[in-house]
């Protein structure tokens, strides 16, 4: 069976250190075009990937008959036009995270994609996670009981220089933390109700953006779902999600990829452990996302983090940005 084709549109660091290298790792997959309008970003992708065709312009990759799919990984506020353009071309799309801005640019790729009969995806890629995925089997398999409470912590670093210091991203909630509230609307498996939220900037005064907040998502299900996140922890970095039920207690160590399971009725806990880098090297996921965009494609599956979830991810995403900036509760995320 040939190989799908890929051609990417954006060679910036999420592209050449992580796409690129782990679309490389997929036998069934074959980058065959890539386009950026910075020669040296040109030059640095076809290093990776020498036998590719390199275009300065976006049309002219899009008239490239042998590209299958278009991975879309520009700044934010370019998803719109070219996602649209792309499925107007007869494409399949990858396109990363966040969909859009806001919610009218989400609705027009949305209704460019169903005006298509192509597919598209969207790159939320934790919930491609061996770590998350097994713990969503967990709690599939009825281990913790019913969902009651979700939380996770995040301290780490600043966002590094670039496109995504600039308040044209949507902002933090959705530029960043859009991956966590993803998460959220995953395991929560209800709509969200609203949105409880405070932070600010105290530390990063180079930054426009917040460095840190507090975020509350209710759930019509009564699950509450809890983000504490910090950008000036450069040393002793944590990445956690916690999942409380009836019956007990799963814990991620994003770090370490461990998986830990406090029952509330046996004293010893119970542990999985995965390999490092086999979900993906540049963050956990990044392989197996597009090892599952290459089932739908190949064989029909649903795909998984699809347009319409997405949405729902940047419902919740500006929602909190909102409850931030307004120092007020969101009671309604309609619109």
């Amino acid at each position: 069976m040939d190989p799908v084709r890929y051609g990417i549109v954006g060679l910036g660091q999420v592209a050449i250190k992580g796409h690129i290298p782990e679309l490389l790792r997929i036998p069934d997959i074959e980058i065959v075009a890539m386009c950026d309008p910075d020669e040296s970003a040109r030059e640095r992708a076809l290093q990776l990937v020498p036998d590719a065709q390199c275009y300065p312009d976006y049309d002219s990759l899009l008239q490239d008959p042998t590209v299958d799919v278009v991975l879309i990984a520009t700044p934010n506020w370019l998803h719109k036009e070219q996602a649209i353009q792309a499925f107007r071309a007869g494409k399949h799309v990858f396109l990363e995270k966040p969909i859009g801005i806001d919610l009218e640019e989400c609705d027009a790729i949305l209704e460019a994609w169903r005006q298509s009969d192509r597919l598209l995806q969207v790159g939320h890629e934790l919930r491609h996670a061996n770590l998350m995925r097994t713990m969503r089997q967990k709690i599939d398999e009825g281990l913790i009981g019913q969902v009651q409470m979700i939380v996770l912590q995040e301290f780490r670093f600043p966002l590094l220089p670039g496109w995504r210091q600039t308040g044209k991203t949507g902002g933090v909630m959705l530029e960043k933390n859009s991956h966590f509230f993803d998460l959220f609307n995953w395991l929560a498996e209800a709509p969200p109700a609203r949105v409880i939220a405070t932070g600010g900037n105290n530390v990063n005064k180079d930054s426009p953006l917040i460095d840190h907040c507090i975020v509350t998502v209710e759930y019509v299900n009564r699950v509450r779902a809890t983000l504490l996140m910090c950008l000036f922890a450069e040393h002793g970095s944590q990445l956690t999600i916690d999942v409380i039920g009836d019956k007990g207690r799963l814990i991620a160590y994003a770090k370490d990829q461990r998986l830990v399971f406090y029952s509330r009725k046996e004293p010893e806990p119970q542990e999985w452990s995965f390999e490092p880098g086999a979900d993906g090297s540049f963050h956990m996921g990044f392989k197996t996302e597009h090892e599952s965009f290459l089932r739908s494609l190949r064989e029909g599956a649903p795909v998984i983090c699809s347009g319409p979830e997405a949405r729902e991810t940047m419902r919740v995403a500006l929602a909190a940005e909102r409850a931030v900036s307004d120092g007020t509760v969101v009671e309604s995320l309609n619109e």
